[in-house]
């Protein structure tokens, strides 16, 4: 017999309690609230097997629901599953479905959520002509990357159903994050028919987005020069609410009304996403928040090539070894100064990376042997003519913790290094062109992975089979292993020199509760979400 994952879903226990809860509480069960929220942009598309910005995420996040779900500590719950099981070698998963969600829509769209919903979304995210960015995640379905290069037909794809509530995923190698991936958005389900009623404009339009999740979509209004009223409005999916409660009336999403920090404050908005100095206000004005550390700042150089010396091993080596944390008088609330690559946050399947493998740390600072590196390179190269030039994002905390290591290179090296800070326009031109000789760099972890690092960062040809090694690897011990030995090599490398993880935080309002922010996707799902307006402020 295969080893059982299961998950529940008692539907009708979590009725009774929703119920109950009502009745000794009278009408303050904190259901019923309108939540506001301001989105960085305009959602690009409600799409879910297209999506790729923050804004559309937390939307598709509210409309839908996937085969499992996170909940508020990040662990995976049952979705529009009951139940799953593996097989002994992690490739093939089978899913019992629940049979009481319904899609609908704001013009009445009424029809049962299937499991063939499941694998029409697959087939649309590994057809060629969707053209997804999201594609390659999923490659270890089988068949799934030559089905996605044409080289076979969409029908050849491991994703099948059995009858209307059950399916089959058969995968071409194990990948403990697999069941991490069901959770995200590109996993979501599309109804065909649906589908193709929408002509073209799926995800698009009000009336081209149907939802078999919590909230439907009612309004979505975006004019560029009208920058008070754009919104995006989803109200309570009633009869999906009828078996498993949402406790919001609805959800507004508002875009380009001004700084998201004040609205907040203001009580304009009912949560924010903020790090710095604005999140240290908030901390110290006593509004709950969770909290993650989901990126990594780091130096980088100019890896195009090139005559200049500054990106070669002596010249990295040196100012690495010359880089000493522990006497960096900057202790900021949100950036904790570290030696390491990969935020102790992050998770290889659903077990904690730094418990499995451990601290990965770089060199101690060692001044003879920075200078002795960094002669080797003078002596091959020359001396530098002019200071070269370190971009750095206009980051208040950055700036001063860079500061105080250029002050360590000039010290023990005799390097002069102009630090050059620009707003974010110019900045990432500038990163984007290559347009430096040293920058300083935040590398997000966009999902919840060690993978998502190492995307973010040069790596030789040998770290990279060592990462893509260790994503699909089924044992979770034997990946992290893998990954740490990918961590231990690039900073060996000096490639990056770490210097600082980053802490984001989602803030609340003093009165609400139950709402789940995913620190990678950068998500907020409301559909827990209550606010009791008969209660005290209540601090974290």
């Amino acid at each position: 017999m295969g080893r059982r994952l299961k998950l529940y879903c008692k539907v009708l226990a979590i009725v009774m309690i929703f119920s109950l809860a009502a009745c000794e509480r009278g009408e303050d069960d904190g259901s019923g609230h309108t939540f506001y929220y301001d989105l960085d942009a305009n959602p690009r598309t409600l799409d879910p097997q297209t999506a790729v910005d923050a804004s559309s995420l937390t939307v598709i996040t509210n409309l839908f629901e996937g085969l499992l779900r996170l909940d508020s500590e990040g662990k995976l719950v049952a979705g529009a599953a009951t139940q799953y099981t593996v097989s002994d070698d992690g490739l093939i998963y089978e899913f019992i479905l629940r049979e009481d969600i319904f899609w609908t829509d704001k013009n009445g769209f009424d029809a049962r959520c299937t499991s063939l919903d499941f694998v029409f979304a697959f087939k649309r995210l590994f057809n060629p002509a969707t053209k997804s960015r999201n594609a390659e995640a999923y490659f270890c379905i089988k068949n799934a990357e030559a089905v996605n290069d044409s080289r076979l037909d969409l029908d050849w794809i491991g994703v099948n159903s059995d009858g209307d509530f059950k399916l089959r995923f058969v995968l071409e190698y194990p990948d403990p994050n697999f069941p991490l991936l069901l959770a995200d958005t590109p996993a979501f389900p599309c109804n065909e028919e649906f589908y193709i009623r929408s002509e073209g404009r799926y995800g698009l339009i009000t009336g081209g987005v149907p939802s078999n999740g919590a909230f439907y979509l009612s309004e979505w209004v975006y004019d560029e020069w009208w920058t008070d009223e754009n919104r995006v409005i989803l109200k309570r999916n009633i009869k999906n609410s009828e078996n498993e409660l949402a406790f919001p009336a609805g959800i507004n999403f508002r875009m380009n009304r001004g700084d998201s920090y004040s609205l907040f404050e203001s009580g304009a908005s009912d949560c924010v996403i903020l790090s710095g100095d604005k999140a240290v206000t908030l901390i110290k004005k006593n509004f709950p928040y969770d909290s993650a550390e989901n990126a990594v700042w780091g130096i980088v150089f100019d890896m195009s090539g090139g005559g200049s010396f500054l990106n070669k091993s002596d010249f990295r080596h040196a100012l690495a070894l010359a880089t000493d944390r522990g006497a960096i008088d900057a202790n900021t609330l949100g950036y904790v100064k570290t030696s390491s690559l990969i935020p102790p946050d992050v998770k290889v399947g659903e077990h904690s990376y730094r418990d499995l493998a451990g601290n990965v740390e770089s060199a101690e600072a060692n001044t003879a042997l920075a200078k002795a590196h960094y002669d080797k390179a003078t002596a091959l190269f020359g001396e530098i003519s002019s200071p070269p030039v370190i971009i750095v994002p206009s980051d208040k905390a950055i700036l001063e913790i860079i500061g105080y290591i250029t002050q360590q290179w000039q010290e023990k090296l005799s390097f002069f290094c102009h630090i050059e800070s620009l707003p974010p326009y110019d900045y990432n031109e500038r990163l984007a062109d290559g347009d430096y000789d040293l920058a300083v760099v935040k590398i997000p972890v966009s999902y919840n992975s060690p993978s998502a690092v190492f995307d973010g960062v040069f790596v030789s040809d040998e770290t990279r089979a060592l990462y893509e090694k260790a994503r699909f690897t089924s044992d979770a011990e034997e990946s992290a292993a893998l990954y740490k030995k990918a961590e231990e090599r690039v900073i060996e490398s000096a490639c990056v020199i770490p210097v600082c993880f980053q802490t984001e935080y989602f803030f609340r309002n003093k009165k609400s509760e139950g709402l789940i922010y995913n620190p990678f996707a950068r998500t907020v799902n409301f559909k827990e979400g209550k606010v009791f307006k008969n209660l005290p402020n209540r601090a974290s």
